[in-house]
């Protein structure tokens, strides 16, 4: 989910830009993180996992652009911030 929400991020941050990516990211997040919490059900936790990867998207796709002559090692260390953000 996290890997196919980058095509939305990318159409977003050429529509909207970086800025009002990241809030509706983190209003994802929000949601998604503590609703995670909340759900009883193994569907309800798949679905608002989903929405909680909203971040990924708008994340990667912001700082690739950002940093277009390292692409590579930006989009590596997001990704491992993400991981281990979520291991803690």
């Amino acid at each position: 989910m996290q890997t196919s929400s980058q095509p939305i991020a990318g159409y977003l941050l050429d529509r909207i830009g970086p800025k009002m990516v990241s809030i509706l990211s983190g209003i994802l997040v929000s949601v998604g993180w503590s609703m995670i919490g909340q759900t009883h059900f193994t569907a309800g936790l798949y679905f608002f996992y989903a929405v909680a990867g909203g971040i990924y998207g708008g994340s990667v796709s912001t700082a690739v652009r950002w940093f277009t002559d390292k692409r590579g090692l930006c989009s590596g260390l997001i990704v491992a911030a993400l991981v281990l953000h979520t291991l803690h």
